[in-house]
């Protein structure tokens, strides 16, 4: 618990919890270490109270991030994928590409 100590500065930490991969078969348990061990490498300037709230608030958003990817990968699963592209919620045969620009 607490915070001010960390390898990684904020702005770092908001971009593994962005990044995280969708593993919907994770329990909650799980998020909740992934989120704690994150924190606690995790630089907070204004001390431990900052450090608690902040980790309050971030296990809530994995937590939430994990329920959205597990409907989502139901849903494509179980669902017809022609149906679900008609809706406009899935696309087939596409492609990804490095961007022109750097950095994309």
């Amino acid at each position: 618990r607490g915070g001010g100590g960390g390898l990684f500065p904020l702005p770092v930490t908001l971009s593994i919890i962005l990044s995280a991969p969708m593993k919907c078969a994770l329990e909650s348990d799980h998020a909740f270490e992934f989120t704690n061990l994150l924190c606690r490498a995790t630089t907070f300037a204004n001390g431990p109270d900052h450090a608690d709230y902040f980790r309050r608030l971030a296990i809530a958003q994995v937590l939430e991030y994990l329920e959205e990817s597990r409907v989502a990968l139901d849903r494509a699963k179980n669902s017809n994928t022609d149906h679900l592209c008609r809706q406009g919620v899935c696309l087939i045969n596409i492609a990804v590409t490095e961007g022109k620009k750097q950095g994309e």
